[in-house]
């Protein structure tokens, strides 16, 4: 859905990004993209696990977020960082925050 007109699954994938910058996928990316299931590999994980999820993200809807979180074991945290995109923009130095954060109290 993202690439539209521009997805092309046995060539070069290409989409404009609203900045202007384009983003080229090539074919090797989209047969291998069919061998993986997320959810069902993080119903197996068993360690501990943060997710973080721009609150203005037009990309990715925030219900995703919400059914991997469903699906992950214990020790289990999200994070949704109000009006972040998808690139978690403006908010990236707080999302850097977050994650040191996390990492400190998680693996100490």
């Amino acid at each position: 859905n993202l690439f539209g007109s521009g997805y092309h699954p046995d060539n070069v994938s290409t989409r404009i990004q609203s900045d202007g910058r384009i983003t080229e996928i090539n074919s090797e990316f989209w047969k291998d993209f069919a061998n993986h299931n997320l959810p069902s590999q993080v119903k197996k994980m068993n360690y501990p696990i943060l997710l973080i999820h721009g609150g203005s993200d037009d990309i990715v809807p925030l219900s995703e977020m919400e059914a991997i979180y469903e699906l992950a074991n214990q020790q289990k945290q999200k994070i949704i960082l109000e009006g972040a995109d998808h690139g978690l923009e403006p908010k990236r130095e707080e999302m850097y925050k977050v994650v040191i954060n996390w990492f400190s109290k998680t693996l100490s």
